[in-house]
């Protein structure tokens, strides 16, 4: 295996902090003519470590990995983080991982990363480290914006409190949610807003607040408007169940098996009961109008 210069993260989301990060990555790899690497986990290490929490988390492993790619990195690796993995020190991980199983000559370290067991060492330990092996470790520049911290908790944050375009900006693009359409309630077809049922793939993907969001609907064929609503639908007190559903504009089709993804543009309202289902017939009439005037805006800028 050639060696590589690399950079190691969850990457949650892949926001516009790792993204900075990853451009770093890849000058020190155009300078040095080797390949850039990002190194991740095939599961958050949370997920080990505390299973207990069953924290929510903004991409899965395959969003994840496809958000490195569209980055620009060479190479995506997925390590399997287990019990094993997590007793190493950061000697250990740096000689066994880095080092022989990886080929990495150059280790771009995350201004506020750490690793190894109980990551209990910093920057000046990995770079001592580095040099017995001779491998070069640098600490990667701060990415500033504004006065708000950028990170993924932050964004997570953001969006369970229904703040999209903060957190869509600190990601730099629209928040996505992708899965299969599977059968519901049916309420939205007789209020004259037919839906598809989106069944979420990933059981820790995280959902923004409930409410109702302009969307672009992606199928496998073609890409539409839409407007999505996240919530109880507590008009019909259908229970405690959460439903995603996305009225799709400008399409007649049975939908029910397919792929689907949708990206978030904006948080338009939150969600309510009304006092009948005609009252919420005349809303969608209104929320229909603002996602379409929300979605041609979109498409100009």
């Amino acid at each position: 295996m050639d060696q590589v210069v690399a950079t190691i993260g969850t990457f949650d989301g892949v926001h516009k902090g790792h993204r900075f990060l990853i451009n770093q990555v890849k000058k020190r790899a155009l300078d040095a003519g080797l390949k850039s690497m990002a190194i991740t986990f095939e599961a958050p290490p949370i997920l080990v470590l505390r299973p207990e929490l069953s924290p929510s988390f903004l991409s899965s492993t395959q969003e994840k990995v496809e958000l490195l790619y569209r980055a620009g990195i060479d190479r995506v690796e997925l390590l399997r983080f287990d019990k094993n993995l997590a007793a190493l020190s950061a000697r250990q991980f740096i000689q066994e991982i880095l080092h022989e199983k990886l080929h990495v000559a150059q280790l771009v370290v995350g201004y506020d990363h750490r690793f190894g067991h109980n990551r209990s060492e910093g920057f000046e330990d990995y770079r001592r480290y580095g040099e017995e092996l001779g491998m070069q470790v640098e600490l990667a520049s701060e990415f500033i914006i504004g006065n708000l911290e950028l990170s993924s908790t932050t964004i997570r944050r953001l969006l369970t409190e229904g703040d999209l375009q903060r957190a869509n900006d600190l990601l730099g693009y629209p928040y996505r949610i992708s899965g299969k359409v599977v059968d519901g309630y049916k309420n939205g077809r007789l209020l004259g807003y037919p839906t598809a049922n989106i069944e979420v793939k990933d059981p820790h993907k995280l959902l923004p607040a409930d409410g109702v969001y302009a969307v672009r609907v992606r199928l496998p064929e073609k890409t539409y408007g839409g407007m999505l609503y996240i919530g109880k639908r507590p008009t019909f007190e259908n229970g405690e169940h959460r439903s995603i559903e996305v009225n799709i504009f400008d399409i007649k089709a049975d939908l029910y098996g397919s792929d689907i993804a949708v990206d978030l543009l904006a948080h338009t309202r939150g969600d309510c009961k009304f006092d009948s289902p005609s009252a919420l017939r005349e809303q969608l009439h209104q929320d229909a109008a603002q996602c379409k005037e929300i979605l041609a805006l979109s498409s100009k800028s």
